[in-house]
């Protein structure tokens, strides 16, 4: 939900794209828009008021033993969260 309001707050984009895969008890996600791009909506972050949102997400992804990365794809910007699924054999 951050990355999505993110994109509707910061990217200018006009299009958004989420994907989820579970494999090897892995749950995988990629979200992906046409926006301005993670170099631009930066300078955003450092303005009183926001910048926690991404810092929040980092926090929660590294508690959980996950990992995660944000880069331009151009146009836009390109988020993959991978999180290990905990107790289910590999099912979702």
């Amino acid at each position: 939900r951050e990355l999505v309001s993110n994109v509707i707050r910061h990217a200018k984009a006009t299009r958004v794209g989420v994907s989820i895969k579970v494999r090897q008890g892995w749950l995988s996600m990629k979200l992906s828009d046409d926006g301005v791009g993670p170099a631009q909506t930066a300078a955003v972050a450092v303005t009183p008021g926001h910048g926690h949102g991404l810092r929040n997400l980092e926090r929660r992804v590294a508690d959980l033993g996950g990992n995660w990365s944000m880069r331009e794809s151009r146009p836009g910007t390109l988020v993959e969260i991978d999180l290990p699924i905990a107790g289910d054999g590999g099912r979702a």
